[in-house]
């Protein structure tokens, strides 16, 4: 559960849940992930890229790579050393914290 709402806040912060929104003028997207850089490997694991799913598929990339949530956020956001991506990233783990305290 506590994976399946970091999934649903990481994906609001890149599209408001909008599954059209446009990334980098490339892509469309509900969670940012790139299609041209994630397709196959999702496609593989027969999730669609536009998805909630597909957001939460390239964060446990990620998170086996790093085996740190913060740095697992850091690393889908792709920008590591932006001061305004990191505060995001605080954002969303604090949201998360949250939300868990709630249940």
């Amino acid at each position: 559960m506590e994976d399946k709402i970091l999934a649903i806040i990481l994906c609001y912060s890149e599209s408001g849940l909008d599954k059209n929104a446009v990334h980098q003028g490339r892509y469309k997207g509900i969670c940012g992930v790139d299609p041209f850089i994630w397709g196959q490997y999702l496609r593989e694991k027969g999730v669609n890229y536009n998805s909630i799913k597909g957001g939460l598929e390239v964060y446990y990339f990620y998170l086996d790579k790093t085996n740190n949530e913060y740095q697992a956020l850091l690393e889908y956001k792709g920008v590591k050393n932006n001061k305004k991506v990191k505060q995001i990233v605080n954002k969303i783990i604090s949201i998360k914290k949250q939300i868990k305290k709630s249940f």
